[in-house]
């Protein structure tokens, strides 16, 4: 791991701009990303096209390959799973978590949403 230096600015240089304030937390529209560990294609599959059709998500990537390792009833487990990234809003994360509850085969499945502090305007605008 190298650590970066900051690119250094001149006095006649301006800041970078501010984000959006869809990006920068602006309220129920601030951009959200969550992620879910699935066990397969077809999982991955449905689950996309409900949070997608269902305007709950913007967009849904299926990152397979992903391999999981967590304590589950005492026991350390090891999986290989399909991760799902989903771009969504703030004020849909409920309305994702609602989907995901309803159709995935695990008890207790997995959701990390987190806010997008930046990017680029068109992509967390629209």
């Amino acid at each position: 791991w190298r650590r970066r230096s900051k690119p250094k600015t001149s006095p006649r240089t301006p800041p970078p701009p501010s984000p959006p304030a869809a990006a920068a937390g602006g309220g129920d529209d601030a951009a959200c990303v969550c992620l879910v560990t699935v066990p397969n294609a077809e999982t991955a599959d449905g689950l996309s096209r409900a949070l997608v059709e269902g305007r709950v998500a913007a967009c849904v990537n299926q990152i397979p390959g992903v391999t999981s390792v967590y304590l589950w009833e005492g026991e350390v487990r090891r999986d290989v799973e399909t991760l799902l990234v989903i771009k969504t809003v703030r004020s849909q994360v409920t309305a994702v978590a609602g989907v995901i509850k309803a159709r995935h085969p695990y008890d207790v499945p997995e959701l990390v949403a987190m806010e997008v502090k930046g990017g680029v305007d068109q992509w967390s605008n629209s």
